[in-house]
C-alpha cells in the first residue's frame, strides 16, 4: 500500500538553465582557481558571519560584487599566490579531521556538519567526503592503522567482528574507497560490485546472538563466506569508512565503541 502512495506522487519544477560556465578544478592554475571563487561566490553570497574572511580575501579583489583582476598582478605575486595554494592543499591533507580515536577508529568531531567559521576542518570534509550530516544525524566513523593512518595498503587483510546490533535507531555500513594521493576518496571495481556491506546486505551470515564477522581482502573466500566479503584492492591503497545513522546516545558519547579491526 505504501509503495501505491509513493508511486502515485511527481515532482515537478520550472525549466531552469543550466551551468553558464564551466568551473576550474582544484589543480587549476591560480588565476582560473581564484576566478571560479570570484564567480561561486557572487552566485551564492556567503552569511554575514563570514564577514571576517571576506576581509581577509578583499586585497585579492574578490568580494560579494566581483571585482577580481587576476592581470593586476604581476610575476612576483602570482608566484606568491601559488605558492599559498600549494600551502593550503598541503594542509588539507593533514590529520585535521581526526576526533576521538578509540579502538582504532576515529570519530568525527563535535562540530561536524555544523562548522561554524571552522574553515579548515570544513574544507578537509569537503576534500574527502564533499559534505557531512551533523553528528545526531549520522556519525562517519573512519578505521586508522596501527600509526594512526587512515590508508591502509594495498592488499591487506582485514576482519571486522560485529557482537550484534547496534545502538543506532536507523542503518549501518561499512564503505570500502580507494585513496587517492591528494587525499579524496573513490569506489573501486570489483569482481562483485559490492563498494559496501551494511544491516541491509542481503544473505549476511550471523552467528550466536546475531554476531557478525565482515572480511575484507582482494581474496573471494569462497561461497560459505561470500556473503560477508567487502572485496579490497590487490594493487591500490584505500580507506574504510563506517556510518552509523540516528545513533543512540550510547554511540555519540562514547560509552560504546565500535571493535578494532583484526588481521585476517
Amino acid at each position: 500500500m505504501a509503495h501505491k502512495v509513493q508511486d502515485g506522487f511527481r515532482l515537478e519544477g520550472p525549466a531552469a538553465p543550466g551551468p553558464g560556465r564551466a568551473f576550474a578544478d582544484r589543480a587549476a592554475p591560480w588565476d582560473k582557481l581564484l576566478e571560479t571563487i570570484q564567480a561561486l561566490i557572487v552566485e551564492n553570497p556567503p552569511q554575514a558571519t563570514d564577514e571576517r574572511l571576506l576581509e581577509a580575501v578583499a586585497p585579492l579583489g574578490i568580494g560579494v560584487k566581483g571585482g577580481l583582476d587576476a592581470g593586476r598582478f604581476g610575476p612576483a605575486q602570482a608566484a606568491e599566490i601559488e605558492q599559498g595554494l600549494a600551502a593550503a592543499r598541503t594542509l588539507l591533507r593533514e590529520k585535521g579531521w581526526t576526533g576521538p580515536v578509540a579502538n582504532g577508529w576515529s570519530y568525527p568531531r563535535a562540530n561536524l556538519g555544523l562548522y561554524g567559521q571552522d574553515y579548515l576542518y570544513r574544507a578537509r570534509v569537503a576534500l574527502g567526503g564533499l559534505g557531512a550530516l551533523p553528528r545526531e544525524e549520522a556519525l562517519y566513523i573512519r578505521a586508522l592503522d596501527a600509526k594512526g593512518g587512515s590508508i591502509f595498503p594495498a592488499g591487506t587483510r582485514w576482519r571486522l567482528r560485529l557482537p550484534g546490533a547496534l545502538p543506532l535507531d536507523g542503518f549501518w555500513s561499512l564503505t570500502l574507497y580507494r585513496a587517492t594521493p591528494d587525499g579524496q576518496f573513490f569506489f573501486i571495481e570489483n569482481p562483485i560490485d559490492r563498494y559496501a556491506i551494511g544491516d541491509r546486505t542481503p544473505g549476511l551470515q550471523r552467528g550466536q546472538g546475531g554476531a557478525l564477522d565482515i572480511l575484507i581482502s582482494p581474496d573471494d573466500p569462497g561461497t560459505a563466506q561470500r556473503a560477508n566479503w567487502l572485496p579490497a584492492p590487490a594493487a591500490e591503497p584505500y580507506g574504510l569508512f563506517f556510518r552509523a545513522y540516528l545513533p543512540r546516545p550510547d554511540l555519540l558519547d562514547g560509552a560504546y565503541t565500535l571493535p578494532r579491526l583484526e588481521k585476517a
